[in-house]
């Protein structure tokens, strides 16, 4: 072999060396940017995530047991039916113990009429049923389209509830739904079966009419205790006495009996100062009717658990709930349980 052949083999073997580092030092190389992103995913999922603004990850209304509208008691909204019941007769009346809501409304002489909503209880025999008022027609736009029992009315109310969103479950429309009590004289006879009335056409359920349910109204000053209170309409009065939580109804100073037993009562009672209008109809004495404005504003009072709360309500239109609203500047919340409405003109004591 030539003198020169141990150097070309020297430099053959580190040729060969070199050749065979070079996919090493090419995987390392590819390899770092890999193990840098494997870290930064795990870092990525090792950090916690921020918290969900989602409705559905939120406490939902729906999770809770529904609460009937106008009781403010656990309770699926029902169909409604509306009751006009007499106040002027003195014996005992029937069913209004199991109405979520009354209504005492000023009519002709300023006596007093009832308007009964019935909703949460459906009572086979409240009464005595008696004749409807233009002011049933604006005071039930509020709740919807609903039934509305009533024996008689002169014949333009007749011709207004026909055009108005109520249904006409009056004795002449629906006589299979009455009964005649022969105990009673004439015209307080009529008793309705309420329940029978909504099997056979339920109509629309409860919906809100502006009632809040909770605790007492905040007030600026402490409210007064209160264990009785008295409206002075122009021929009749109607007072609350307290009655544990509650309050017993008395007419013209006489306990509000009923026929099935005890005393007609509420868990509150708001005092709702209104308008009257006059109408052109009158009753067989010449004593013009009223018709009770209940759209618009006006001072309210609030009686609960033996206390008196201040406040105003609103009404912006007829198919609207009413607004009430606290002295204090929150809602003017009654406590679960019934409520009586007493619809008083703006000026009566």
């Amino acid at each position: 072999m030539p003198a020169g052949a141990a150097p070309s083999t020297g430099r053959l073997l580190a040729l060969l060396t070199a050749l065979a580092l070079v996919p090493v030092l090419a995987l390392t190389a590819c390899g770092a940017p890999h193990h840098t992103a494997r870290s930064a995913t795990t870092t990525a999922a090792a950090r916690p995530k921020p918290a969900s603004t989602s409705p559905a990850r939120t406490p939902s209304a729906a999770r809770l047991p529904p609460t009937d509208p106008l009781t403010g008691r656990p309770g699926q909204p029902r169909p409604v039916v509306a009751v006009k019941v007499d106040n002027v007769y003195v014996g005992s009346r029937d069913g209004l113990n199991q109405a979520d809501v009354v209504y005492v409304e000023e009519v002709e002489g300023g006596l007093t009429r009832l308007l009964a909503v019935f909703s949460s209880q459906t009572p086979a025999r409240v009464g005595p049923v008696r004749s409807a008022r233009e002011s049933d027609l604006q005071l039930l736009a509020e709740y919807g389209k609903v039934a509305l029992a009533f024996s008689g009315a002169n014949t333009g109310v007749l011709a207004s509830v026909a055009k108005a969103n109520v249904r006409d479950d009056s004795f002449d429309k629906t006589p299979g739904f009455y009964q005649l009590d022969r105990t009673r004289p004439s015209p307080y006879q009529f008793l309705v079966d309420v329940g029978q009335l909504v099997r056979q056409a339920p109509g629309v359920v409860a919906r809100d009419v502006g009632f809040r349910f909770g605790a007492a109204p905040v007030t600026v000053r402490p409210a007064p205790a209160v264990r009785s209170a008295t409206v002075h309409y122009p021929g009749s009065s109607i007072s609350v006495h307290a009655a544990g939580a509650g309050w017993q109804i008395f007419r013209d100073g006489a306990a509000l009996t009923l026929r099935e037993g005890g005393v007609a009562s509420a868990d509150n009672v708001l005092i709702q100062y209104v308008q009257l209008a006059g109408t052109k109809y009158v009753d067989h004495n010449g004593n013009g009717t009223p018709v009770t404005v209940t759209v618009g504003t006006g001072k309210a009072v609030l009686l609960r658990a033996g206390h008196l709360y201040n406040g105003t309500w609103t009404r912006r239109a007829a198919s609207l709930p009413t607004t009430w609203t606290a002295a204090g500047g929150g809602p003017l919340r009654l406590a679960a349980g019934r409520t009586w409405v007493l619809l008083v003109p703006t000026g009566v004591p």
